[in-house]
């Protein structure tokens, strides 16, 4: 699983803490928010509401935080 975020932004703070707490086990691809790299037609074919985070499971794709952790806890 690769989790897609700005370390710098809330929402991606709590999810990384979230991963951490739970012990889940994933890999992080960093974008820049100050950049509106997450505006980049990279990142909007995962999340076409262009925010952080977003998650990549395969070929499943999730995104806004609370979403992100409820899904990691399920799959852990």
């Amino acid at each position: 699983m690769e989790v897609l975020l700005d370390p710098r932004t809330v929402n991606s703070r709590k999810v990384l803490a979230g991963l951490k707490l739970i012990g889940a086990d994933y890999s992080i691809r960093k974008f820049d928010y100050f950049q509106a790299e997450q505006k980049s037609e990279e990142f909007v074919k995962i999340n076409p509401n262009a925010a952080f985070p977003a998650l990549v499971d395969g070929d499943f794709t999730l995104w806004e935080s609370n979403a992100i952790l409820q899904y990691m806890q399920q799959r852990k």
